[in-house]
């Protein structure tokens, strides 16, 4: 026979199962419609990277299959660009967005030697937004602000015209004096997160 005692705690226990019962399809009802939501927010980004185009101070300074300087259309070296490190003075990147790009962010350029050591990061805050506004803004780690350069977003898949352009410095330099000859490597980073659209971006530096 059964205590008072006993029968109120059976009778909470059978209130407290029927209250979680109820509950359930509520809970339930809340997860699906919150991984729905995260679903369509990430459908609702399309996803940005970056090309990066390389090029010299002078058109002359291009080598090309017969290692002279020429102005020829055929690059040398497996059709990298390939330029001689002691006839320019840097060689230039020209970086655009493919996706939608909307905002501000800080667009890196990380340059990697022929021995895959990081040489020298690129750094450059842009922007899709357009009119008048602020022209620097300050970057951790640097002593001075840096110029806001303009990059638009291409959606329909092809590169934005025209890019952010960032230089590197190669006559008198490192690069020079210590011979650092070979192929080189660029990767594009937006906010630190790597940002490549497929294949890394190579070129060379040759003497």
């Amino acid at each position: 026979m059964e205590t008072k005692h006993e029968v109120q705690m059976t009778m909470r226990i059978k209130s407290t199962g029927w209250r979680c019962l109820v509950c359930l399809p509520v809970v339930l009802m809340l997860l699906v419609s919150l991984t729905v939501a995260a679903s369509v927010d990430a459908d609702d980004s399309p996803a940005v990277c970056i090309t990066v185009d390389v090029s010299a101070n002078a058109p002359s300074t291009v080598v090309f299959v017969d290692g002279f300087e020429s102005g020829g259309t055929t690059p040398w070296l497996d059709s990298a660009r390939a330029f001689s490190a002691t006839e320019i003075l840097d060689v230039v990147f020209e970086a655009s967005v493919v996706g939608e790009f909307v905002g501000d962010a800080l667009l890196e350029l990380k340059v990697y030697t022929p021995n895959g050591h990081l040489y020298q990061v690129l750094t450059a805050p842009v922007t899709s937004k357009t009119g008048k506004g602020a022209y620097q803004v300050r970057v951790a780690g640097f002593p001075y602000p840096l110029a806001i350069q303009h990059l638009r977003s291409s959606p329909g898949g092809k590169s934005s015209s025209p890019g952010v352009v960032l230089s590197l410095p190669v006559g008198g330099t490192l690069i020079v004096s210590t011979s650092l000859y070979g192929l080189w490597e660029v990767r594009p980073f937006l906010d630190g997160e790597s940002a490549g659209c497929g294949a890394p971006m190579f070129f060379y530096l040759v003497q």
